[in-house]
C-alpha cells in the first residue's frame, strides 16, 4: 500500500469454514451420522478485511490475513518475538488456513 493514498476500500473478503465430522461416512462410525447437532450446524464465516482499490493496501484483523504477505510487516515489527518465533507463528497460521 501507499501511506499517502486516500484509500478507497473494496468489498470485504469472507472465508467460509465448515468443520469436519468425527466419522468417515461409509468407512466407519456410520451410526453417528446425523447425531452431532452441535457440529452438524456449525459453520464459520471469517471476515478477512478489505483491499484498497487504488494502492492495494489491506486492512483487517491480525490473524485473518488473506495472504501471508499482509501480516508479515506486523510480525516483523514485533520486537517481543525472536525471528524463529515469528516464523513459527506464520507457519501455524498457514497450517490453519488463516493466511
Amino acid at each position: 500500500g501507499d501511506g499517502a493514498c486516500k484509500h478507497e476500500w473494496g468489498d470485504e473478503s469472507i472465508k467460509k469454514y465448515v468443520p469436519k465430522r468425527d466419522h468417515d461416512g461409509a468407512n466407519g462410525f456410520s451410526e453417528t451420522r446425523g447425531t452431532e447437532p452441535a457440529r452438524a450446524g456449525f459453520k464459520t464465516e471469517l471476515k478477512q478485511g478489505q483491499f484498497c482499490q487504488r494502492c492495494n493496501a489491506w486492512r483487517g484483523s491480525f490473524g485473518l490475513e488473506p495472504t501471508p504477505d499482509c501480516g508479515r510487516p506486523f510480525m516483523e515489527l514485533r520486537d517481543d518475538l525472536t525471528k524463529k518465533e515469528r516464523e513459527y507463528v506464520m507457519d501455524e497460521l498457514k497450517k490453519e488456513g488463516l493466511i
